[in-house]
């Protein structure tokens, strides 16, 4: 098995559902979701993630709070798969807020020259 990464950009869910029983009913899917990655023995992890970020590079820090109907960061996690096509299956049964949102996935690798090891 392989590790990979796997961040989650959409829209805010509370945004996107506001009534409660919307709500429960959405992050019911994903309690659905991760179980069945977790009776595959695929689940390592998964996290929300607020709306509020910083972009960090060497020309300095940009502060940035992503509105409700933006397309931000909002989840991240690892799962374990064979390869990326399985990863990519796995990932294809999240359930999203809506067509514009979008999971990127890539395998985790050794950091070269084992710096960690």
């Amino acid at each position: 098995m392989k590790t990979f990464f796997y961040i989650i950009n959409g829209k805010d869910p509370r945004t996107q559902f506001p009534e409660p029983e919307a709500q429960k009913n959405y992050y019911g899917q994903w309690g659905t979701w991760i179980k069945e990655l977790m009776s595959k023995k695929a689940f390592v992890s998964a996290l929300p993630l607020t709306r509020e970020k910083r972009i960090i590079s060497k020309n300095g820090i940009t502060a940035v709070t992503a509105q409700g109907g933006d397309i931000a960061p909002a989840a991240y996690g690892f799962l374990d798969a064979k390869n990326i096509d399985e990863a990519t299956e796995l990932l294809m049964k999240a359930p999203l807020t809506d067509a514009a949102s979008m999971i990127e996935v890539a395998e985790v690798e050794n950091m070269p020259g084992g710096v960690l090891k």
